[in-house]
């Protein structure tokens, strides 16, 4: 967890009040609204610059010295492994939801887990600039909360819209204190067709629920 995840806002200009990001991006031409966002893929991180906040592209995941790739980190081991980029470069990764998927292997079923205000999620992440000099990212994970348990062990940083700025720019204990599961009632969850897993499916058929006809 997580592997995919929506961010499906339309309006960019309601993505930025969301995210307090006060300047407009360079990069605003290329704002599109996502349905299934893939590992690899140039996704959405809100990060710090000079004090503002910045919103810009990155791709999801780092390679390892051998070739792996990360998507996500645990909360619990990042700062041993990572200390640099979570001391230096934190990051939110905004998501309108993420998917996880329930059933026998070769027929699973996805979920979407949005917030129950139907707003936007502020994963917790951090980025780091990649040998190819392209920005990348991973989300970091805590451990599931009642809701997510029976799905996943683990679920994203969630964090708090009052705690971004704690994120972004505090000290390392107070961004370690900030990687908690998310309380029970913050997220609703909805059965889902199956058009998400098919990462080429990237429209608003993958929000589907599954007792559409």
């Amino acid at each position: 967890m997580c592997g995919r995840y929506s961010m499906s806002t339309k309006d960019l200009g309601e993505v930025l009040e969301l995210l307090e990001v006060l300047q407009k991006p360079t990069e605003s031409s290329q704002y599109l609204p996502r349905y299934n966002v893939a590992p690899t893929q140039a996704a959405w991180i809100v990060r710090d610059q000079h004090g503002e906040r910045d919103f810009c592209t990155a791709r999801w995941g780092f390679r390892t010295k051998k070739g792996r790739l990360l998507v996500n980190m645990k909360s619990e081991t990042i700062y041993r492994f990572r200390h640099d980029t979570f001391k230096q470069t934190r990051c939110v990764v905004a998501a309108d939801g993420f998917y996880e998927w329930t059933g026998p292997k070769g027929n699973k079923s996805p979920l979407f887990f949005q917030p129950a205000d139907s707003g936007l999620l502020r994963m917790g992440g951090v980025w780091e600039e990649g040998e190819d000099g392209v920005r990348h990212f991973v989300v970091l994970t805590a451990e599931a909360n009642e809701l997510i348990a029976p799905t996943h062990s683990r679920m994203p940083v969630l964090l708090a819209p009052d705690d971004v700025d704690a994120w972004l720019r505090g000290s390392v204990p107070e961004a370690r204190a900030l990687m908690l599961p998310a309380p029970n009632d913050a997220l609703r969850v909805t059965a889902l067709q199956k058009h998400v897993n098919n990462v080429r499916n990237d429209g608003p058929e993958c929000h589907d629920p599954a007792d559409a006809p």
